[in-house]
């Protein structure tokens, strides 16, 4: 096209193309500034709009004061022209179709069961199995089941591994032990650590989680040497044999539950043996029977139930033993006391007698007095409970004494501060004695008797007057 500028008297000109569709309207073709790439392609056929009609359309593209001077119209058989486009990409386990225009806008298709289960398979390298499929906004959760593994699996929406775990089941973890020590099973902590035992050995052994790999080490002694252990035990401490015996395992150690004639108990026994805690126990009549016979050999033994206690008596003859039990076995009070016909024999031995003296025994505070009265004399022995003598005294007996004296009317006597005292009234006064425990005269005194007698001898009354008419108690502070 030329056409003159208004302003400008030189002659130019102007050479444009454009593309028009057959109904007059234009468009832009690649090479365009303004060109967009078509997605959705729609081709359009038909005849061209007329000459005159393509002329109007060139104009709008020039000044309003340009002039045509010359035009060519060439007719392009067929136009595409676009407002979007749709792409679709295959992703191996899905399709992705992308729609661009003035938005892009993606659409994933689902993915098969079948296409996820293979590759789950594929990515623990498993076969059958139970597969669970959970689809979710972001993609797909997996979980995996057999008989020996259980796995996790995450995926986005195209099939992508985002994360995966795959683990040993506990009933797997545990053949694997059991295999590898060739024994059994007897507790599982954890992922995954097993304890186990074979004839001879405790294992702690640890199984990974993921390959099923198995470490073990030698702990302890088994069940069958515990049992044993616990019965011997048992009989030496228990003073029975066992009715009942059962062991379980724990980490802490093992457990024992046992009974027999004497009791029940409990013991926690170290893993490998090497102590036996009592954790519970509950002895009875005949415990108390059986500890009596192992802690006084060759007594005669009696044990009966109080409250809450055992009371066991013994004797051996010279002594009586007297202990009372908690209901665990344990001392609670012990006393030992010899018997009224060993304190005899000591007695005659300690004062150089035979025999053939008239007998008395008394039990005071924690001692026993024996007094062998014979020959005009008492002989008092103070033993003590463990059969030592603790004190002797040979004093004259009070009645001999006065029937060998004659002394008349008697009015009192007996024994003072390990002395003997005698009032004797006569006719005309009172006559005051005072004798050694040898029957010896060390004292005497006369008081006038009559009308003031009381008030005149209160002097002698005192120091004379007895303090007991028992010779042992002489001994006895």
């Amino acid at each position: 096209m030329e056409y003159d500028f208004p302003n400008d008297k030189r002659k130019r000109t102007l050479t444009a193309t454009i593309f028009v569709d057959p109904n007059g309207n234009e468009v832009k073709v690649k090479g365009d500034i303004q060109y967009s790439v078509p997605f959705q392609v729609e081709m359009v056929e038909g005849k061209p709009p007329s000459d005159e009609a393509i002329l109007q359309v060139a104009k709008k593209e020039l000044p309003s004061t340009a002039e045509v001077i010359n035009s060519r119209i060439d007719e392009v058989k067929k136009v595409w022209y676009t407002s979007s486009f749709t792409f679709t990409f295959s992703l191996g386990l899905t399709n992705a179709h992308v729609k661009v225009g003035n938005t892009t806008q993606v659409t994933i298709d689902p993915i098969k069961r079948e296409a996820i289960v293979d590759l789950l398979k594929k990515e623990f390298g498993v076969e059958g199995g139970n597969v669970e499929i959970k689809e979710r906004e972001e993609g797909y959760t997996l979980t995996y089941l057999d008989e020996n593994w259980n796995g996790f699996m995450e995926l986005n929406k195209v099939g992508v591994v985002l994360s995966k775990e795959l683990k040993i089941t506990q009933k797997h973890a545990v053949s694997l032990v059991e295999q590898k020590v060739n024994g059994k099973a007897l507790l599982v902590t954890g992922e995954f650590r097993v304890y186990a035992e074979d004839d001879t050995t405790l294992y702690r052994c640890d199984v990974d989680p993921h390959t099923g790999d198995v470490s073990c080490k030698r702990v302890g002694i088994p069940s069958g040497k515990v049992k044993e252990n616990s019965e011997t035990y048992f009989i030496n401490n228990m003073f029975s044999r066992p009715t009942t015996l059962d062991v379980s395992f724990t980490e802490e150690g093992w457990i024992v539950k046992i009974s027999g004639e004497t009791g029940v108990a409990e013991y926690l026994v170290k893993h490998d043996g090497s102590s036996i805690k009592v954790k519970f126990l509950r002895v009875n009549e005949k415990f108390g029977e059986m500890w009596g016979k192992k802690e006084f050999p060759g007594c005669e033994v009696k044990s009966s139930i109080k409250e809450n206690s055992i009371e066991v008596n013994a004797s051996d003859g010279n002594f009586n033993h007297r202990v009372i039990l908690s209901l665990e076995g344990k001392v609670k009070e012990k006393e030992h006391s010899i018997t009224d016909s060993y304190a005899l024999r000591l007695a005659y031995n300690t004062m150089g007698l035979s025999s053939g003296c008239r007998e008395e025994l008394k039990r005071w505070k924690g001692y026993i007095l024996v007094d062998l009265s014979c020959n005009g004399k008492h002989h008092i022995a103070k033993l003590e409970n463990d059969g030592k003598v603790k004190e002797t005294l040979d004093v004259v007996d009070i009645t001999s004494l006065l029937g060998s004296l004659k002394l008349g009317n008697v009015v009192s006597a007996g024994y003072k501060d390990k002395n003997i005292v005698v009032k004797v009234e006569e006719e005309k006064h009172y006559r005051y004695i005072k004798f050694n425990m040898q029957g010896e005269k060390l004292k005497e005194e006369i008081c006038d008797r009559g009308f003031l007698s009381k008030i005149k001898c209160v002097k002698q009354d005192l120091e004379y007057r007895p303090s007991t008419q028992d010779p042992t108690e002489l001994i006895m502070s």
